[in-house]
């Protein structure tokens, strides 16, 4: 039975909304409007060029509507799309679309007795099942963090409740377990997080099998609110933190790997990738209240032995009729492929395409 202890204040997760909104705003910036920051490497010295699109899909636009939108993404053959607040039993908060751009699943996340469910997170297993991460709360003020499984028609089958720890992100190993990003329940007596780690493995069968990295790596405001990206690839786990920090860890590793890689001033992650290569992409955003327009698509190049990660611009092959800057979506990654949205499309970002990646030159940024 799914139980819910007692918490003395409900803090609403609506920061992820509201980045939603900024994210929204992004789109309606033209190639001929991007300026890119002095301070952003826009030379070809990357990983190599992105190529014309290969494939055009457009998808149903309920997508990208809802009352607490969350930004939905592109992962292993479907684009995820979830609510982050719901209120009701019987409503959606996890939608499924498939490669032909239709909705082929809703799922209602709900418990007993919850007044409201957040989920934070939702990704999927390569067995099709769905993963969810989030809260639950009571009408007197009681909530619980939880992490949980359903099969592909959306019934739950499993629940693991994480105490006060918060798994704002997951995604889902090869070997069918989560791993999950997330903060500690704020200590109200000491004015900060409680003590724990933030990155953990669970088997949604046995519990908790790994944790790492301790809370106080981190600033002790929330470290991985809007702009933090969680994905895991065939080979490990790669995690933008919006406090500036990229980890990565290979599977049966130790320890995992962080290294400084702030984006530059006045500008956000909205957007994040990683092929099969290992090689990691983003769509940069500019803030509302930045006086630079850095809009993107930039590849994470990575130094092992300085620990450092900076953001390169990428360019385009002769042959692409879309040069990069008129690019204004970042989805996903397919394979070899980047999934992102044109400027040019009749439909903007309701029209998904399938780009390319070809690469010039090893580096850092494509090994685990």
């Amino acid at each position: 039975m799914f139980t819910i202890h007692r918490d003395a204040q409900v803090r609403l997760c609506v920061f992820q909304a509201v980045l939603y909104s900024c994210f929204l705003l992004v789109g309606f910036t033209t190639a001929s409007n991007a300026q890119v920051a002095n301070s952003v490497p826009t030379s070809s010295s990357g990983n190599g060029t992105l190529g014309a699109s290969s494939q055009r899909v457009e998808f149903d636009v309920s997508a990208f509507e809802g009352i607490s939108p969350s930004i939905p993404y592109w992962d292993r053959g479907f684009l995820i799309s979830r609510e982050v607040e719901t209120l009701r039993p019987d409503t959606p908060n996890i939608r499924l679309y498939d490669g032909s751009g239709r909705k082929v699943k809703e799922i209602s996340v709900w418990f007993p007795e919850a007044q409201r469910v957040v989920v934070s997170s939702a990704a999927l297993t390569a067995d099709s099942r769905v993963v969810a991460t989030g809260e639950a709360n009571k009408p007197d003020g009681t909530r619980v963090f939880y992490v949980l499984s359903t099969n592909f028609n959306g019934n739950v089958r499993q629940v693991v409740q994480t105490g006060n720890y918060h798994p704002r992100h997951a995604c889902a190993a090869p070997n069918g377990t989560v791993w999950t990003l997330g903060g500690m329940q704020w200590d109200f007596a000491t004015q900060g997080p409680t003590g724990g780690n933030v990155l953990r493995n669970i088997d949604l069968q046995k519990g908790e099998t790994a944790t790492y990295i301790p809370r106080s790596t981190f600033p002790p405001a929330d470290f991985d609110s809007g702009g933090t990206w969680m994905r895991c690839s065939g080979q490990g786990v790669d995690i933008y933190v919006s406090a500036g920090s990229y980890i990565r860890i290979a599977y049966g590793e130790e320890q995992p790997h962080i290294y400084r890689a702030a984006v530059p001033e006045g500008s956000f992650l909205s957007g994040f990738a990683v092929l099969e290569s290992g090689q990691v992409f983003g769509f940069l955003a500019s803030t509302q209240d930045s006086s630079k327009s850095i809009n993107g698509l930039y590849q994470l190049v990575l130094d092992d032995s300085a620990k450092t990660g900076r953001w390169v611009r990428v360019v385009t092959d002769a042959a692409s009729p879309v040069h990069t800057d008129g690019i204004i979506r970042l989805w996903g990654a397919d394979s070899d492929n980047l999934v992102v949205s044109v400027a040019d499309d009749p439909v903007g970002r309701q029209a998904f395409h399938w780009r390319k990646f070809s690469s010039s030159s090893t580096s850092a940024a494509a090994n685990h």
